[in-house]
C-alpha cells in the first residue's frame, strides 16, 4: 500500500539540458586565524576559493555589492549564494567591493579600520570597519550597533510605511542610511550594484541625484515583496486601498535595470502576483564547491539518523513530529536553528528517539552520519540549496513540492505532496504566539503522512537506498556541472546595455 501510494508522487524523471561546461582550477584561500578560525574555515570551505582568472576580452566590471545577512561567516543559503558570485567575478578579474555587517569579534585577526560612527538615532553610534578579506574590499557596519537600531518593532514597522513614501518619526535614520550607500557607492564608482534587500534598492535608486550605475536585484525569497499572498501584512491605511502597481516599492522592482530569480518557482510568483517578468538564474555554482566530483560520496545505508534541518513549522514541522512518532524505530536528528521555536523544540524533547543539535559548521559533519534527509517544507521555498547538497553526497532526500524544492531535486525521489501555506492569516493571537507566524497553518492528513511514511519506508530497501543515492547524485553533478559561468557575467552586461539605452532614449 505504501509503495503504491508513494509512487504516484514521484514526477517523471528530466534529462536536464546538456550545455558547454567551463572547468577551471583554483587557488588557496588564505586562512584566517583568528578567535573564530574554525567558523571562519568552516566558511571558506564552503564557498572553496576563487578560480584562477579567465582571460576576458571586454572591460572588467566593477561591482558593488550590498549583503543583507549578519555577520561575515553567516550560514544563510542567499548569503553564500551572494558570496559564491562576488568570488566567482573576482576570478575573472573584475573587481568587487562588498558593504556588509560584522561582529566586532569577527574582525579581531583581520587588519582593519575605523571610520567615524554613524549615528542613525541620537546617542546610538554604529561603529564602521574598512578592511580587506579574500581578495575583496569591505566596508561593513557593526551587527549589534546596526540592531539597536533596525532590528526595533517600532523602527521596523516605521521602516515598511518609510518604503512605500509614509512619513513616519524615524525617516531621518532611514535617509541617514541612505546617504551611507549612496556615499560608497559614489566613492567605489560601479558599473554594476547588486543587493537582495528592499531598503538597499532605495536608497540607490531614488534620491534627488540618481546613481549611474546598473542595478541588479536577486530575490532570495517571496515574503518581502509588495504583492501576492505571502507579502507583508498591510498595517498602513494609505496603502490599503492601493493597487500594488501604484505603490513605490513595486515601482522600483518594475525599474530596477537587472531583476533575478533563483528559480523558476520565484520567477512564476512574479508573473502571476506581480505582473513582472524577472530572468530566472541559477545560484552560481561555484556555491557547491569548485570540483563537485571530489565532494565526500557517502555510502550511509547504515547511518544512524534521519536529519531535518531547522524543522520549525515553516520547514514542515508537523511531518517531521508525526515520522517519528509513526516509525519508533527510526532516530531522528534535528538540527535546531531560527524557525525551531520553544514550542517545537519541547514538542520533539518529548519523543525518545528525538536527538536535537545545534548548527552545524561544516555540513559534512551533520551529512556523514545522516542515512536521509527529509525537507518538508510547507512554505514557498525560493529553491533549496541544502537539497542540492545532499544529493550531490550521495544522501537520498525526501522533499515536499513547494516552492522551488522540486527544482532543486531535479526531479529525482522523493518529491512527495505537502498541504501548503496559502497566505491565509491567522487572526488567533495564541496560534501566532505558539508558531511565531501569522499565516494559518495547514493541516496535514493521513493522505499526505502516508506518503511521506510510504518514501521512508520505501529507502529501507538496500537495494532501492543505493539506486535512488546512484541516481541523486548523478543528476546533481550534471546539473551543478552544466551552469554555464558566462550566463551571469553576459546578463550582467545586458542590463548594463539597456540601461544605456534607456538613458539615451530619456536624453
Amino acid at each position: 500500500m505504501a509503495t503504491a501510494t508513494i509512487s504516484k508522487c514521484i514526477p517523471t524523471f528530466m534529462e536536464p539540458k546538456r550545455r558547454t561546461t567551463v572547468r577551471l582550477h583554483l587557488k588557496s584561500a588564505d586562512p584566517v586565524k583568528s578567535a573564530v578560525q574554525s567558523k571562519a574555515d568552516a566558511f571558506t570551505s564552503t564557498l572553496q576559493a576563487a578560480p584562477l582568472p579567465r582571460e576576458f576580452t571586454q572591460s572588467p566590471l566593477k561591482v558593488f555589492y550590498i549583503q543583507s545577512a549578519h555577520g561575515l561567516y553567516a550560514s544563510s543559503g542567499g548569503y553564500r549564494a551572494n558570496m559564491s558570485l562576488a568570488r566567482a567575478l573576482l576570478s575573472n578579474g573584475h573587481t568587487v567591493k562588498m558593504l556588509a555587517f560584522v561582529y566586532h569579534h569577527e574582525l579581531e585577526s583581520i587588519p582593519h579600520t575605523e571610520d567615524t560612527p554613524l549615528h542613525f538615532l541620537p546617542n546610538t553610534p554604529c561603529r564602521v570597519y574598512r578592511f580587506h578579506y579574500n581578495d575583496m574590499s569591505f566596508v561593513a557596519l557593526n551587527v549589534d550597533d546596526y540592531r539597536a537600531v533596525f532590528k526595533r518593532h517600532d523602527v521596523i514597522i516605521a521602516e515598511s510605511g518609510y518604503l512605500e513614501g509614509i512619513q513616519t518619526e524615524f525617516d531621518e535614520a532611514f535617509r541617514v542610511r541612505e546617504e551611507f550607500i549612496r556615499r560608497e557607492v559614489r566613492d567605489h564608482g560601479p558599473s554594476h550594484v547588486i543587493m537582495n534587500d528592499p531598503a538597499s534598492l532605495k536608497a540607490t535608486l531614488d534620491g534627488e541625484e540618481k546613481l549611474a550605475v546598473t542595478r541588479i536585484f536577486i530575490v532570495h525569497d517571496c515574503e518581502n515583496l509588495p504583492f501576492g499572498p505571502f507579502q507583508p501584512r498591510c498595517i498602513w491605511k494609505e496603502l490599503s486601498d492601493k493597487p500594488y502597481q501604484e505603490r513605490p516599492s513595486w515601482q522600483r522592482l518594475r525599474d530596477v535595470e537587472g531583476l533575478w530569480a533563483v528559480s523558476d518557482a520565484v520567477r512564476n510568483y512574479f508573473i502571476k502576483h506581480g505582473s513582472l517578468s524577472p530572468k530566472s538564474l541559477p545560484n552560481h555554482p561555484l556555491i557547491y564547491g569548485d570540483d563537485v566530483e571530489s565532494l565526500p560520496y557517502y555510502n550511509n545505508y547504515t547511518a544512524e539518523y534521519i536529519t531535518a534541518i531547522n524543522p520549525g513549522i515553516h520547514k514542515g514541522f508537523p511531518i517531521v513530529h508525526a515520522l517519528a512518532r509513526r516509525l519508533p524505530h527510526q532516530k531522528f536528528l534535528i538540527v535546531a536553528s531560527w524557525s525551531t521555536t520553544q514550542h517545537v523544540l519541547s514538542q520533539f524533547r518529548q519523543l525518545p528517539n528525538v536527538t536535537i543539535i545545534p548548527p552545524q559548521k561544516n555540513i559534512d559533519t551533520l551529512f556523514s552520519k545522516t542515512r536521509i534527509l527529509l525537507v518538508p517544507s510547507l512554505w514557498l521555498e525560493a529553491f533549496g540549496l541544502v537539497v542540492v547538497e545532499a544529493l550531490l553526497r550521495g544522501i537520498p532526500v525526501i522533499s515536499s513540492d513547494a516552492g522551488g524544492l522540486p527544482e532543486a531535486h531535479l526531479y529525482v525521489p522523493y518529491i512527495v505532496p505537502v498541504n501548503k501555506f496559502t497566505g491565509e492569516r491567522e487572526e488567533n493571537p495564541e496560534l501566532i504566539d505558539k508558531w511565531m507566524v501569522d499565516y494559518k497553518v495547514p493541516e496535514q492528513g493521513e493522505d499526505v503522512l502516508s506518503g511521506w511514511e510510504g518514501a521512508m519506508r520505501e529507502l529501507e530497501d538496500q537495494e532501492r537506498y543505493e539506486e535512488v543515492r546512484v541516481l541523486g547524485r548523478q543528476k546533481a553533478v550534471e546539473y551543478v556541472k552544466g551552469i554555464e559561468w558566462e550566463g551571469y557575467e553576459g546578463w550582467m552586461r545586458d542590463c548594463s546595455e539597456k540601461n544605456r539605452e534607456q538613458v539615451a532614449q530619456m536624453a
